[in-house]
């Protein structure tokens, strides 16, 4: 998933000005570079975006209305449901989006979505087997 997709779909702002999109691509570049790596920390963003925690957390806040933690957090996400709808196992994707533990993983992704991952990969395949049936058509 492409983080300037998902950070646009994110941004509040209509109209941004120079500084404030470069912002945002600063922070898109951080977010795919990093995603994937579970010892991430909002640290770490915050100096890839020349700028304290407190600031990242002010800026985050008032473009996104989320965290830098939860900003990360919901972009992993993000990019497993594109794992998932791709039909990778629960597990793996857990490991490829950045996360240690498949249970984290699992409670994060519920909280977040609503749904397990397995319910939404199970009713994403069943979404796609409904789509099939639906688009043969019989002749009679």
């Amino acid at each position: 998933m492409k983080a300037i997709a998902f950070l646009n779909r994110e941004l509040t702002l209509i109209h941004a000005d120079s500084g404030t999109r470069l912002c945002i691509h600063k922070a898109a570049k951080f977010l795919e570079n990093n995603f994937d790596n579970n010892e991430i920390r909002v640290k770490d963003f915050a100096v890839c975006m020349h700028m304290s925690e407190r600031s990242l957390r002010r800026k985050s806040m008032r473009l996104f209305k989320l965290s830098p933690f939860d900003l990360i957090e919901k972009y992993r996400i993000q990019s497993a449901k594109i794992l998932l709808r791709k039909g990778i196992p629960v597990s793996d994707v857990s490991i490829l989006v950045g996360y240690c533990s498949h249970s984290h993983f699992s409670s994060q992704f519920k909280k977040i979505e609503g749904i397990s991952p397995i319910t939404f990969k199970l009713s994403n395949a069943l979404n796609h087997v409904t789509q099939d049936i639906t688009s043969i058509q019989v002749d009679c």
